[in-house]
């Protein structure tokens, strides 16, 4: 299970953003990573889909991006964090060297939750045969992870909204991130 160590590990970092129009979520990509993001979309709250995460994202209106640099490269992270500071949606997408249980990665997860925020408390734990996958939460020494966790084939993805534990939660913003986990989509988009 080491493979996956360092590869799933939390976190974001915390500030403030000018409120403006919503850019584009390529906009705020490297770029290089640019040209891997479709076009904006002309209507606001409609997906974009992303290469690096092979998903179809929606981040909530005027939200920062801020791009992890994993240490594993088969694990790409992207987190946008609220005007606040508080409240982050987050789209993890990772590679496995063989076709594992959802368990078992959600294990290791927490193993490197642990090591990173020097805790890891799993709260609740359900499979959803809709998402084909686990809905989970957990809390670590610094945030708490609302989390749609699937599998497909040999890769996976965590979309989550997290809060910080030693701030109010905010809750219209808590609200946008779990929109915007609930309305991930993951692969191509159907043409």
């Amino acid at each position: 299970m080491t493979f996956l160590c360092c590869a799933l590990s939390v976190g974001w970092c915390v500030g403030c953003a000018s409120i403006k129009p919503r850019p584009s979520v390529a906009d705020n990509l490297p770029a290089a990573q640019s040209a891997n993001a479709t076009q904006p979309s002309p209507v606001a709250g409609t997906g974009e889909f992303l290469s690096a995460l092979n998903a179809t994202v929606t981040p909530p209106y005027d939200w920062r991006l801020d791009i992890k640099e994993p240490t594993k490269p088969n694990v790409k992270h992207y987190v946008w964090i609220s005007p606040t500071g508080n409240t982050a949606f987050g789209v993890m997408k990772f590679s496995l060297p063989l076709p594992l249980p959802h368990d078992s990665v959600l294990w290791v997860f927490l193993q490197e939750m642990r090591k990173s925020e020097g805790a890891a408390t799993l709260i609740s734990k359900i499979w959803d045969r809709n998402l084909r996958g686990v809905r989970f939460e957990a809390e670590g020494g610094r945030y708490r992870l609302r989390t749609n966790f699937t599998i497909r084939g040999l890769t996976g993805w965590m979309t989550y909204a997290g809060t910080l534990r030693d701030q109010p939660v905010d809750v219209d913003e808590l609200r946008e991130a779990e929109n915007a986990r609930e309305g991930t989509r993951y692969g191509k988009p159907q043409k």
